[in-house]
């Protein structure tokens, strides 16, 4: 009855697409969690493998009540990290293209009074009439158009590749401020994962592959089978889980303590709730260093604009 609502929701096409088909394969007698498996591109294994084990429980409500709450709270994480970097980006973004373009226009008369007055020009002053001519040229904003395209297929290319994605994001995690929150952010994804497929009765090593692939971050990924191996081999989960180099000492700590109390799951659900209030507090500093750093560059840029424009004018009216 559920998916049958869900398909005439007009308003959401995707959603009443995928609602659906789910319906003309559980009137067919598949079962809901091979139904699932045949959408890999809106149910990642996770998902099928969560719900295969509720299937197989008989708690399949409760953990479609859980899984939905994990995908609330992952959400939530990726908005906020979204929203953090995306504010000054676009503060920078815009102040850089007024630069650009301001002076070509605000300050063409005065550019050219300048050009025709005689007076020796500095250095900072012939860069901003260059750079004004070049801006006010057709030329250099379609070269720019290009550019932007070109950058942009290169970056989605780039991403698609495994061992590109990896040194990127490694590259990412040194990065000051940015680097400790990303960490965190994928640490508190695996947890939550983790702890929600332990509960629904998954087994460890499955659990973990498809912690891994929820967590979304590369090295994981790349380094869970060592993992894995490590486990295998008789080792403890909190001293396979240092194969991955991803996590901080403090969660493993948590992890090996956890173990010795039989208590993984719930220690991992505080985990989570504990990283998400640490995310925060890293989001709120990098934000509170961004904002003057764009701040002073963009001063920057306006006080050497008018010091070349200004400084000719000077000279001239000493002439005359």
């Amino acid at each position: 009855r559920g998916l049958s609502l869900l398909a005439e929701h007009r308003d959401l096409p995707a959603l009443a697409g995928v609602s659906g088909f789910l319906l003309n394969d559980l009137l067919k007698g598949k079962s809901f969690s091979s139904s699932l498996a045949r959408l890999p591109s809106s149910f990642p294994p996770f998902v099928v493998q969560l719900v295969k084990a509720g299937e197989n429980s008989g708690s399949l409500p409760h953990v479609l009540a859980a899984l939905a709450g994990h995908q609330e709270r992952s959400e939530r994480l990726t908005l906020k990290l979204r929203s953090s970097l995306t504010y000054p980006a676009a503060v920078l973004a815009v102040t850089l293209v007024l630069l650009a373009v301001g002076p070509p226009y605000l300050l063409k008369s005065q550019i050219q009074l300048i050009e025709n007055s005689g007076v020796a020009l500095g250095w900072l002053t012939q860069a901003l009439i260059l750079a004004s001519k070049v801006v006010a040229s057709p030329l250099f904003w379609a070269l720019g158009l290009v550019a932007a395209v070109v950058s942009a297929l290169a970056i989605r290319a780039a991403l698609r590749n495994p061992g590109k994605r990896r040194r990127l994001a490694v590259a990412l995690l040194g990065v000051p401020l940015l680097g400790p929150v990303l960490r965190l952010a994928s640490v508190s994804r695996f947890a939550s994962a983790l702890s929600l497929q332990l509960k629904a009765g998954v087994l460890l090593a499955e659990a973990l592959e498809q912690a891994a692939q929820a967590s979304g971050h590369p090295l994981l990924l790349e380094r869970m089978p060592l993992c894995l191996s490590r486990l295998k081999n008789g080792a403890g989960l909190a001293e396979s889980l240092a194969e991955a180099q991803l996590f901080p000492r403090s969660f493993l700590g948590i992890i090996e303590a956890a173990e010795s109390t039989a208590s993984v799951p719930g220690m991992l659900d505080w985990v989570h709730r504990h990283y998400e209030l640490e995310i925060d507090s890293g989001l709120s500093a990098l934000t509170a260093a961004l904002e003057p750093l764009v701040l002073g560059l963009v001063g920057g840029v306006v006080g050497l604009t008018v010091l070349a424009s200004m400084v000719p004018v000077v000279k001239m009216l000493e002439v005359l």
